[in-house]
């Protein structure tokens, strides 16, 4: 088990009624990890967060707007745990 830090992500707008994939640098990370406890820098509001490995070394954060209105995902450093 690792904990590992994104930072630097950029705000993203997601539309209503849909998701956005966010591509993030995770030194280490493998794609057999299981990800679990993530922790966003600021408050997702109506936002949904769900996060896997795409490739070594890095993360996708899947963000998910289930409302009628455009949210904007919080910059800044997401942290989560890696399980090997």
């Amino acid at each position: 088990m690792k904990i590992y830090s994104v930072n630097n992500m950029p705000a993203s707008h997601v539309p209503p009624q849909s998701c956005v994939d966010v591509v993030g640098e995770a030194r280490g990370l493998t794609k057999s990890d299981q990800i679990t406890s993530i922790t966003p820098p600021g408050r997702l509001g109506n936002l949904f967060l769900n996060a896997y490995p795409v490739d070594v070394g890095a993360i996708i954060l899947h963000f998910c707007n289930p409302s009628g209105s455009e949210v904007i995902t919080p910059p800044g450093a997401y942290s989560f745990l890696a399980v090997r």
